[in-house]
């Protein structure tokens, strides 16, 4: 509701497809079909923090920021599935089924940037840096289990249309904000003030 969410906005937008996979269609085997809502959360301007940033300074800030988000998605029920560089994309509703997941999701997204104020202070005020964040959100269908092979293999990774369209959604926001797509909307109409693009 309304303001209780400080500066951090949250957008709907228009998403395209739901994520869905043909009828008929099955899973690879230790492949489950749920519904998920997917985070993709990413650090504004990360290859110009790593030109102007000593490499020691850059890795500090990227182990910080990733464990302060890690932190924020774990304690409301979510599980971070994938971190390349300065991206990290979290699933809420799975493996555990939470009634609320899209919500937990949202307040999440909200509570990361809030989670980086004292980060984001330190940069400033040490190096003149602005770090900020991205996150886009999208709800749907998507396959989960195990994925890749031999060392590369990750347990529980979605696979879907959902996860792709969380970053397309993530690339849109505004720095500190969200965007989510049409899906998470609807699950989430009514308990946040939302702002269509």
């Amino acid at each position: 509701a309304g303001g209780a969410y400080g500066g951090s906005g949250v957008r709907a937008g228009s998403g395209g497809g739901r994520g869905l996979t043909p009828a008929g269609s099955l899973p690879e085997a230790g492949g489950e079909r749920r519904q998920v809502t997917v985070v993709f959360c990413d650090l504004v301007d990360s290859t110009g923090l790593s030109e102007r940033l000593d490499p020691e300074d850059l890795r500090e800030l990227l182990d910080t920021y990733l464990g302060l988000c890690s932190g924020v998605i774990e304690a409301l029920g979510g599980g971070v599935v994938d971190q390349a560089g300065d991206g990290i994309v979290a699933q809420f509703g799975f493996p555990a089924t939470q009634e609320d997941a899209a919500a937990m999701a949202v307040r999440a997204a909200l509570d990361i940037p809030r989670a980086l104020a004292s980060l984001r202070a330190r940069f400033a005020a040490e190096f003149g840096e602005t770090i900020a964040v991205r996150v886009g959100l999208s709800t749907g269908v998507v396959v989960v289990g195990e994925a890749g092979s031999g060392r590369l293999r990750q347990a529980g990774s979605p696979v879907g249309e959902t996860l792709n369209l969380a970053a397309r959604l993530q690339a849109l926001a505004a720095p500190d904000t969200v965007v989510l797509g049409e899906a998470t909307e609807r699950l989430i109409r009514g308990r946040f003030e939302l702002r269509p693009l």
